[in-house]
């Protein structure tokens, strides 16, 4: 009688791969599809694209959004472009190749603070105080829509469908680029600090100010809070199957599930580890790992099999502020204080 053999565990593994330093705080963060590049830009308007496998860099640039601060970047969903914005209120294209400005656009007036790509990669859409605007790979304005109730804090376009929604004081807001203005609002007393949609495209979320993440329930008037921590949600993350949302309270991590008859009436998992407050959170790997980084320097990945134990854990020597990986979580980069910028390698086998 021939027996099958056991397969071994599969576990994972995170190696740091390297460590550099930039005169300012990186701000403006990003990860290529593939995970092969990185791209970042500091508070002191310095801007680089850098190679994941060393961290050394292959093209600077000094100087942009006019000297002043890069507060966010992204790269095309095909992974061929960076675009950024800044504190001069523009909205910059950067080719991902050779590392040229392809072209430069107002936003607005004032900070241009959030940006995202369509899923398409057709469109780029950026927020700049009170105002919302849509622009093609060309740098052409494909629409804009001004007028919220403050500052937009979060935007974020529909997984499935051409639909566009920002978040702010009061509320969040379907938005109709060709007519220029709010399509839908949901309403909600209070600050709104990020906003996300699940992966079916079937719940609107957000990480609010008086400690509560709130949700919609798309095409119904259906609505829920949760309510009750400590401190302020300004970091969201879903994750397939459920679908699942997590939420960082301090160092407490929880996890809703939205499956079945959702999360009305349940409690919520909660992930422990971290020993300062948590900056970011990745959902990755199809909702199957949870990345983590906190205060006190640290990076964890907790698997969602068994109960979200703990896959890997490295610590750094200053606070870690934002984290970005692919998909696949095989590379993973995290910006901290004193201008310092982590990359690791993560295995799973």
């Amino acid at each position: 009688m021939v027996t099958k053999a056991s397969q071994p565990k599969k576990e994972w593994r995170l190696e740091r791969a390297w460590a550099v330093e930039f005169d300012d705080f990186v701000q403006g963060l990003a990860v290529s599809p593939d995970g092969a590049l990185v791209a970042a830009g500091t508070m002191g308007g310095a801007f680089e694209i850098l190679r994941m496998a060393d961290g050394i860099a292959v093209h600077e640039h000094t100087g942009v959004h006019g000297g002043q601060g890069v507060l966010a970047a992204e790269f095309a969903p095909k992974g061929d472009a960076i675009a950024t914005v800044g504190e001069d209120g523009h909205l910059c294209l950067w080719d991902a190749l050779s590392g040229a400005l392809r072209w430069k656009a107002n936003v607005g007036k004032a900070w241009a603070e959030k940006l995202c790509w369509s899923a398409d990669g057709k469109w780029i859409a950026a927020s700049s105080g009170k105002t919302v605007a849509v622009f093609d790979t060309t740098g052409a304005s494909v629409g804009k829509v001004e007028g919220h109730a403050s500052t937009v804090s979060s935007i974020f376009w529909h997984p499935f469908r051409k639909a566009f929604f920002s978040a702010c004081y009061g509320g969040m807001q379907e938005l109709d680029f060709a007519a220029g203005k709010i399509a839908r609002s949901y309403p909600y007393k209070g600050s709104l600090l990020v906003a996300a949609p699940s992966p079916d495209g079937k719940v609107l979320a957000s990480g609010n100010q008086d400690g509560s993440m709130h949700v919609w329930f798309t095409g119904t008037t259906k609505d829920l809070e949760m309510s009750g921590y400590q401190g302020k949600i300004d970091s969201l993350a879903w994750g397939e199957g459920g679908p699942i949302l997590a939420c960082a309270d301090g160092p407490l991590i929880t996890v809703w599930n939205f499956g079945g008859k959702g999360p009305a009436g349940s409690h919520p998992i909660e992930i422990q580890g971290h020993e300062g407050r948590v900056h970011e959170l990745l959902m990755r790997r199809g909702g199957t790992l949870l990345i983590s980084i906190g205060d006190e320097g640290a990076i964890h990945g907790a698997r969602r099999d068994p109960s979200w134990g703990t896959g890997f854990v490295d610590q750094v020597d200053v606070p870690l502020r934002a984290a970005r990986a692919p998909a696949n979580a095989e590379t993973i980069v995290a910006a901290g204080d004193e201008g310092k910028l982590f990359g690791w390698m993560a295995y799973y086998s």
